[in-house]
């Protein structure tokens, strides 16, 4: 299992820059042996503990440039193992941060700077495979490589180097130009975002696009292929267990509310989707007259089947006329007066026919000293 959950949060950095700063949560904190509940297969909200003290020291905080002082303006992209992160902002700058020693390196810059980026790595090779969330054919170096080999200008040297460097990939079918006819006489193009993704068969990445169906990219061809109309069930990054043989995830449905999912990706067919944990939209009641919500959610593979969910939140008092703001309408940078949390929950899929979650503990911590103002996250 791995030893740390990587958190990225910002902060209100001084002279209204935004921060970053980066917090390791112990695994092992989020279980407990014997786990304290037997096997569920809805969260209850309530069960619930407060960290002591809150959370850990920052292992190191990132200040961007002065050109990309908004929030969102740097991403961050992890790396294989949970040591190893990389920085990127708006204006292609990049930082390779490694926990483990302590140290930060300067990396090239991409063919082109990247607008949220989603990214994925392989076993078998040493790349980082990033592609934008909405790309666009029309701008060369929407999905790239960050390899570590032979750098490319001296493949003819006697005294060739090695590093790091970035390589174009072509772009997905979707990402064609196209225009939804004309709307007061003006053209408006036809985006095709990012909803999914995974990594399939250890050298293809799949991605599913909003109204385009699933595509799998193949690293070592270097061609994509389209799977099907269909979408895949994960909100965001579905990770592969291979104690159970599948892909897991977060997925959410108007009826269902935000559950913990599973299914096998391995053809061209509609994938069997399979609920495991309900209930992850409840929140712990807050009192009166707040009331809480569900900014953000993530769920990280720990290996060995087990997980930690971690749920961003918030608790708003409600105003005297009644009308309140939910945090994802207000206006980018504004500062709440209301209490942000995280939630952090250990669940374990145990057993194989049959199989059942084990939820271990749901850990609460306050964000305190500027973090997290402006609901800019990362979890890996």
């Amino acid at each position: 299992m791995r030893r740390f959950v990587n958190l990225v949060v910002d902060n209100a950095g001084g002279g209204g820059a935004t921060a970053y700063k980066l917090y390791r949560v112990a695994a092992s904190a989020l279980f407990s042996s014997p786990p304290r509940r037997q096997a569920a297969n809805v969260l209850d909200p309530d069960d619930v503990e407060d960290a002591a003290g809150g959370l850990p020291p920052p292992a190191i905080t990132f200040h961007p440039s002065s050109l990309s002082v908004g929030p969102g303006n740097v991403d961050f992209l992890r790396l294989s193992g949970d040591d190893s992160l990389l920085a990127l902002d708006v204006d292609g700058r990049g930082l390779l941060y490694n926990a483990a020693s302590a140290a930060v390196r300067y990396m090239p810059d991409p063919c082109k700077p990247k607008m949220e980026p989603i990214s994925f790595t392989t076993a078998g090779d040493s790349c980082l495979y990033v592609i934008e969330r909405v790309p666009f054919s029309g701008n060369p170096g929407c999905f790239e490589a960050l390899t570590y080999g032979l750098l490319p200008d001296d493949d003819d040297s006697l005294s060739s180097r090695m590093g790091w460097y970035w390589r174009s990939l072509p772009p997905p079918p979707f990402a064609k130009v196209g225009y939804d006819g004309d709307i007061h006489r003006h053209r408006h193009r036809r985006e095709y975002d990012i909803t999914a993704s995974a990594v399939v068969n250890e050298t293809e990445l799949w991605v599913t696009a909003h109204g385009a169906g699933t595509f799998s990219f193949d690293t070592q061809a270097g061609d994509w292929r389209a799977r099907g109309e269909w979408r895949m069930p994960f909100m965001g990054r579905g990770e592969y267990v291979e104690e159970h043989g599948g892909w897991f995830g977060l997925s959410s449905t108007p009826v269902k509310g935000l559950h913990l999912c599973s299914c096998r990706l391995c053809s061209y067919d509609v994938p069997v989707v399979r609920r495991w944990l309900d209930g992850l939209d409840r929140l712990p009641a807050a009192a009166p007259p707040k009331r809480s919500f569900l900014m953000e959610a993530y769920a990280v593979h720990l290996g060995s089947g087990r997980f930690c969910i971690a749920r961003f939140m918030e608790e708003e008092e409600e105003e005297k006329d009644n009308i309140s703001l939910h945090p994802f309408f207000r206006v980018a940078g504004e500062k709440s007066k209301n209490d942000r949390f995280l939630l952090l929950t250990g669940v374990d899929v145990v057993g194989s026919d049959g199989a059942a979650v084990v939820v271990h503990k749901s850990i609460r911590y306050k964000f305190q000293n500027g973090d997290f103002v402006c609901g800019y996250s990362r979890l890996f």
